[in-house]
């Protein structure tokens, strides 16, 4: 059972040496002498034994040089080293210890003695050696464990930020066709009281006041309606390209924001599967906060591009704006925060997404939830860049 164990035996006098190798060798273990301590590092950095026995007076390096020396190496600091001497020195022993020794015989040796202590710090070795491999087993899986955990928790946000994203939807379109019906009511019944006969001035200042409240929650509404996304158009690969020209177009045809200077610079060949209406949304949302963040400003310059990095897709949007500070930049995505105030100008219903503090929540859940992310950079007086990352889908040369 002890062939496949091999102790090193270092001893510079001959007679020692061939006793201590007949011993070992008729219990079974394969033995290789060695007859200096320079002879016994270089054997063990060759191939490192499962024990050594180390005579101490050794001519040059001695046997306590040769142990600490393996000690102070993570490769050989393990093998257990059993230290051989013909003298009592007790002196000499803690030395030994204190150099990482594990245990001490002395000369003349006998037989029964040195194969149980050979046979105790062999399983003493492979005990602490399978502990060592145990700990390495546990610290992988310990790391695994933290990834794979990790990975659960971004899983686990992106579900919620897509289940809230599928909330928002509903719940701003519900919203907005409710009051669509009211009011239509309202304002058909305003309608009718407006042409009434002999209306005072005071009326007729009541009435007007009424219309004003009533249109804007027409306006109101009209800004929810871009969150009611439905769900009966499937997703497909669609030309990114494609889709930034169509909401450039868009925005570009807006009077509300005439005087916009929009680059563009396109890679073609990408295609992203959404449903299109969802990834027009987006682009929207992006451009018109862009557009947002120019308005006022002594520069107001907005690009647009796209491009490929390793296995992702990425669109970019950066504008000369007025910049977002440190303390907002964390709050951007969250449901209903805007910077956006009533000195904001009106825009047509193509651009109706402003204000409300939806639109950049919706776009990030939108983009979470298929696997991708926004990232942000931004800095006061200087402008903003939004890039969106997504995997790369297949060629656009099938995409719609």
């Amino acid at each position: 059972m002890n062939e496949s164990q091999t102790i090193l035996a270092v001893d510079d006098t001959s007679e020692s040496l061939t006793l201590l190798a007949n011993i070992l060798t008729a219990a079974g273990y394969r033995v290789r002498p060695a007859d200096s301590g320079e002879l016994a590092l270089a054997a063990v950095a060759a191939n490192p034994p499962d024990l050594i026995l180390l005579d101490v007076r050794l001519g040059g390096i001695s046997g306590i040089d040769v142990c600490r020396r393996l000690k102070a190496r993570e490769e050989t600091m393990n093998i257990p080293v059993i230290l051989i001497s013909a003298f009592a020195d007790v002196k000499e022993w803690v030395e030994g210890l204190q150099a990482g020794a594990a245990d001490y015989i002395t000369k003349p040796f006998q037989a029964e003695e040195l194969l149980a202590r050979v046979k105790t710090h062999l399983a003493l070795g492979h005990a602490n050696l399978s502990l060592s491999q145990q700990g390495s087993i546990l610290r992988a899986t310990n790391e695994q464990l933290l990834r794979t955990m990790a990975e659960l928790k971004m899983a686990q946000e992106q579900l919620l930020r897509s289940e809230r994203a599928a909330a928002l939807s509903t719940l701003a379109g519900g919203i907005a066709h409710q009051f669509n019906n009211i009011n239509a009511i309202a304002l058909g019944y305003l309608q009718i009281v407006e042409v009434e006969p002999n209306l005072s001035e005071k009326t007729k200042s009541y009435l007007a006041a009424i219309r004003k409240a009533l249109e804007r929650s027409v306006e109101i509404t009209s800004r929810l309606m871009p969150f009611s996304v439905t769900q009966t158009v499937e997703e497909v690969p669609l030309s990114l390209a494609s889709a930034v020209g169509n909401a450039v177009a868009a925005i570009r045809g807006d009077v509300g924001m005439a005087g916009a200077s929009i680059e563009v610079d396109l890679t073609e060949g990408i295609s992203v599967t959404f449903k299109s209406e969802q990834l027009a949304f987006v682009l929207q949302a992006l451009l018109v906060n862009a557009w947002h963040a120019v308005l006022g400003q002594p520069v107001r310059k907005v690009k647009i591009s796209t491009g490929r990095r390793a296995a992702e897709v990425y669109l970019r949007v950066e504008d000369t704006g007025h910049g977002i500070s440190k303390e907002k930049l964390s709050r951007i995505f969250t449901p209903f925060f805007s910077e956006k105030g009533e000195h904001a100008p009106k825009l047509s219903p193509q651009s109706s997404v402003k204000g409300v503090g939806l639109s950049l929540s919706v776009a990030n859940s939108i983009v979470t939830g298929h696997a991708g992310r926004i990232e942000v950079e931004s800095a006061p007086g200087v402008g903003s860049t939004f890039t969106v990352w997504l995997p790369q889908e297949m060629p656009a040369s099938v995409a719609v």
